[in-house]
């Protein structure tokens, strides 16, 4: 269970980056819909990630 979360975790980190890399070059603004959306996906799920390491330490 604790590999699912890290896994998922990561893949939410990395789809978050990938919405901004996205909107960025599609020529999004620093306020586009993609960029904030993508900002949020990735610290939701480095925060995830955060709290799964840290729990067993």
């Amino acid at each position: 269970m604790r590999n699912a979360k890290i896994i998922l975790s990561a893949l939410a980190v990395l789809l978050g980056l990938a919405t901004i890399v996205v909107t960025v070059s599609a020529g999004g603004g620093a306020t586009a819909r993609g960029i904030l959306l993508g900002a949020v996906l990735a610290l939701m799920g480095s925060f995830r990630l955060y709290l799964t390491l840290r729990h067993d330490v």
